[in-house]
Parts: C-alpha cells; sequence; structure tokens
C-alpha cells in the first residue's frame, strides 16, 4: 500500500526538464515550477495544472524519459490546455511559454532590432548594402 501510495506522487527529476527541451524543442529549458510548487520539487509537490495532467497519463518520478514521452504524446492527442486559453499545453511549451494557469514564459526570446526597420530583413539588407559602400569608398586605389 505505501509503495502504491509514493509512486502516486512524482518525484522531482533533473532529467525532466531537460528532456522535456530536448523532445519539444523548447527554445529554453523550463524550470520544476512547470509541475511542482517550487523548484526544489519533491514527493507530493506536483500542485500546477500541467503536472497533474502529466500525472494522469502516467508519468511518475524518477528520471524515466519513456514515460515521459508517453504522456506528452497523450497530452498531444488530448489537446489538453491547462489554462484555457485557446493554446495546447504542448505547443506552448514549443513557444517556452509556462502552460500553467498565470504562469510567466520561461523563456525571454529576444528579437534583435537593427537600426530604424525593426528587425525587419529589409532594414538589415540596407544596412549592409550601406556598409559594403562605405567600405569600397575606403579602399586605396592602386595606380
Amino acid at each position: 500500500m505505501l509503495i502504491s501510495l509514493f509512486a502516486a506522487s512524482a518525484l522531482a527529476s533533473g532529467t525532466y526538464p531537460s528532456a522535456l527541451e530536448s523532445e519539444l524543442g523548447m527554445p529554453c529549458q523550463p524550470t520544476c515550477t512547470v509541475c511542482h510548487e517550487t523548484n526544489g520539487g519533491g514527493g507530493g509537490t506536483v500542485t500546477r495544472d500541467f503536472g497533474a495532467a502529466m500525472m494522469a497519463r502516467g508519468l511518475t518520478g524518477g528520471s524515466q524519459t519513456a514515460l515521459l514521452t508517453t504522456a506528452l504524446d497523450a497530452m498531444a492527442a488530448d489537446n489538453v490546455d491547462s489554462d484555457v486559453d485557446g493554446t495546447t499545453d504542448i505547443d506552448e511549451l514549443v513557444e517556452g511559454s509556462d502552460p500553467n494557469p498565470g504562469a510567466a514564459p520561461f523563456c525571454d526570446v529576444v528579437v534583435p532590432v537593427y537600426g530604424c526597420f525593426g528587425g525587419s530583413s529589409a532594414g538589415f539588407g540596407l544596412g549592409a548594402l550601406l556598409g559594403l559602400g562605405a567600405l569600397r569608398r575606403r579602399r586605396p586605389r592602386v595606380g
């Protein structure tokens, strides 16, 4: 009886965050709070909606990445949306967002801005052309 109760409360795993990142191609590694109350994790601390949904699909503690993959596949098939925002948990994780209600994104993706044209490739291209023109003018003439 004690063993079955222990197995039902997932334990934190140092393997799961990196496995999530790798399995889903996330732009960064999620924190343990995607499932657990705190980053310290521990038995019985899966309090977040995403973690509960993963446990309901067979994920247990430890380093069982095969169970993680199976649970992620089930989450995708079930179109689970823990924060009910219209984007599935799996899609949010792929984008680097925490799928739990009221959670901040894991990844702060910074888009570079180039001059007056923002991040557009047209602005970058114009800047590159102007730079090449300036280099051409500075070359010493032979002859």
